[in-house]
């Protein structure tokens, strides 16, 4: 009997768990590639939103809330800064898709915003026409009625021309000015006991008034 000497059982078991027998081809040596996930692509900016499915609130638009920077990108935004109006102290201009469709304030949009601070982060947004609603239905041409109807808690504020019913959100103040009775040296007859501006800021702005104040966004000052 031959014995098998120690290199040839050695090599004979590294045969075996090799898993290869002689004449075998040899395996390829380059990885075979697997696929790995991609990393998450950034979510689609939502699409511009049409005039009719806005409405304003306490907290802004819910889709250009108060306190956050608003969407960029020519598809849509539905504001942008132009650092240059004004003799460079800059406006936000509204898209012209908002173009105000009957009188009002303003510079001819259905609303204008703006950031205060030059943060990018929006501060205020006004109602410019009767085109845009609150979260209530109420509007520029609704009654006093009406917006006691709409907002039975609202608080009121007399701002001498006008009575400011405020409604709180959670970071703003939605404010709806009534024109006063007593103010009939003021307002037109027509005018009176009806909505003449609308707007919401952030609540560290406090309650103020914009009718007949000339407190207009997005119109320079002369």
């Amino acid at each position: 009997m031959h014995r098998i000497g120690v290199p040839a059982l050695l090599a004979a078991s590294l045969l075996v768990l090799a898993g290869c027998t002689p004449g075998a081809p040899e395996p390829d040596p380059t990885p075979t590639p697997t696929s790995t996930p991609s990393a998450s692509a950034e979510p689609p900016a939502p699409a511009r939103p049409t005039m009719a499915e806005l409405a304003l609130g306490p907290d802004g638009f819910e889709q250009l809330p108060l306190g956050e920077t608003p969407t960029t990108g020519p598809e849509h935004a539905m504001v942008t800064f132009d650092p240059d109006a004004c003799d460079g102290f800059g406006v936000w201009d509204a898209d012209p898709s908002y173009a105000a469709t009957g009188p009002g304030y303003g510079p001819g949009t259905a609303f204008t915003v703006t950031d205060f601070d030059g943060s990018g982060r929006l501060g205020r947004i006004d109602l410019n026409s009767a085109d845009i609603p609150t979260d209530a239905g109420i509007r520029f041409g609704s009654t006093r009625a009406e917006v006691e109807a709409a907002y039975p808690d609202a608080t009121v504020e007399d701002l001498g021309l006008t009575d400011v019913y405020v409604i709180a959100g959670d970071v703003g103040l939605l404010q709806i000015e009534v024109a006063k009775s007593e103010s009939t040296g003021y307002w037109e007859a027509e005018r009176i006991d009806v909505v003449q501006y609308i707007h919401t800021s952030t609540s560290d702005l406090g309650v103020f008034s914009v009718a007949a104040s000339g407190n207009v966004l997005g119109v320079c000052a002369q």
